[in-house]
């Protein structure tokens, strides 16, 4: 099993579906990847208190460096 990283799509759509009130499983089905995935992208960027995508983004390519 290869992992592959969220890209900025899927996480803006990780966003959309939490603002419209979703569980983690139906942005999870949505993307085609575990909710295990989804939950470590949301406890991974936990310091504010709503998800931005465009906020970890740009937090993510700083963690790369």
């Amino acid at each position: 099993m290869s992992y592959q990283q969220l890209t900025g799509a899927q996480k803006h759509q990780i966003e959309s579906y939490l603002k419209a009130d979703f569980s983690q499983t139906r942005p999870a089905k949505a993307l085609g990847v575990s909710k295990s995935t989804v939950s470590r992208e949301l406890h991974r960027n936990e310091k504010r208190r709503s998800y931005n995508a465009t906020y970890v983004i740009t937090a993510s390519k700083e963690r790369r460096k």
